[in-house]
């Protein structure tokens, strides 16, 4: 449960140099991986009798790498990194010279290089290649304690991939610092642009703050000017109303008889209202006959005289007689030239004369 914030302090480098944090972390897992190799090593030193090299081996192992994880922890990391490279180095030439188990070659010295690619800067992975050209001389010039012929084409072979081995480490050194520079580049620009978006937030706020403020009052102002425009709009329906109530009256004179007199020009609007009013009158009264007095209508062309023969048409689907009074003579000769049928609408001079029949 508490294996993953131990390992986390384990690798903590102080060091705000992220190049330098990421090569630490690689020196103290190598560290440690060598630390059991060198277990490992010493075991079987151990069950083939040599109890002394074994335990020499172990506990140098262990103090030299202990020395280098306290030194990257401290922020050190170049330092515990060469140190652990020559280590490597030396322990292999030892291993060559000293141990008589071991049989070394020149290519183990490929290892202390993969190192160095991994912990070093580019620059200092060349240092660590020179010094294994030096140890790969030492292994070529003395004699092994287990007997092992190194020849020429060895040396060359080993050579070439220590050289191969050197520059593969020193571009991959060389890449990682350069996209961790460019990583920090990016973060010091995010941050600087996560600061100004801050900043054009924080003026945004105080504009939308102050604006709220100003549309409140507007908002207020015009909740005010809508009140007024209702209170107005409900008293101009009222005079409509009362407006349209005096242009079509609808007058009962007897029992089952209306007179409705017509006063100005009937558009569509008053034609609809009139046949509306109508119809509502004739229900309700329970008229039987409906005089439609023309006479204040100044205009009765063909679209009036059609108006007039749907009301008409309409009254008596509901069991009422439209009678059409105060038609004037330039009005009837006018109905005539333009060829209006009122034959179905009865039709009388005066409202007088509508009344008595």
């Amino acid at each position: 449960m508490h294996a993953f914030p131990i390992s986390r302090s384990l690798l903590r480098v102080n060091s705000v140099d992220k190049d330098a944090q990421r090569r630490g972390r690689n020196v103290i897992l190598i560290a440690l991986g060598i630390v059991l190799f060198a277990l490992v090593l010493a075991i079987l030193a151990a069950v083939d009798g040599q109890f002394v090299a074994a335990f020499g081996l172990l506990l140098a192992c262990i103090v030299v790498q202990g020395t280098v994880i306290v030194l990257t922890r401290r922020g050190l990391v170049t330092t515990a990194a060469l140190i652990m490279t020559v280590m490597a180095l030396a322990g292999t030439v030892a291993a060559h010279l000293l141990i008589h188990t071991a049989i070394s070659l020149p290519f183990q010295l490929v290892l202390p290089l993969l190192i160095a690619g991994l912990t070093l800067r580019p620059l200092t992975v060349g240092v660590v290649y020179l010094l294994g050209l030096v140890a790969m001389l030492v292994m070529w010039l003395f004699p092994a304690a287990v007997p092992v012929q190194i020849g020429q084409e060895i040396i060359i072979t080993a050579t070439g991939l220590l050289t191969i081995t050197a520059m593969i480490g020193g571009l991959n050194s060389n890449s990682n610092q350069r996209s961790l520079h460019a990583a920090q580049q990016a973060r010091t620009v995010a941050e600087a642009a996560t600061q100004a978006l801050q900043a054009a937030n924080q003026e945004l706020e105080r504009r939308v703050s102050e604006r709220t403020e100003a549309l409140s009052s507007s908002l207020a102002a015009q909740e005010q000017q809508a009140n007024d425009l209702r209170a107005a709009l409900k008293a101009q329906q009222q005079l409509d109303a009362m407006v349209a109530e005096l242009s079509l009256p609808i007058i009962p004179v007897s029992r089952d008889t209306l007179v409705v007199p017509l006063v100005g020009v009937l558009d569509g609007t008053r034609t609809a209202q009139l046949l509306e009013r109508v119809l509502v009158a004739v229900e309700r009264q329970h008229a039987r006959r409906v005089l439609i007095d023309i006479t204040g209508v100044p205009i009765v062309d063909t679209q009036v005289a059609s108006a007039l023969l749907k009301v008409a048409m309409a009254m008596q689907l509901l069991g009422a007689r439209a009678t059409l009074v105060g038609m004037r003579p330039e009005v009837a000769q006018t109905l005539v030239n333009l060829g209006v049928d009122l034959r179905d609408l009865s039709t009388e001079a005066t409202l007088q004369q509508g009344l008595e029949r």
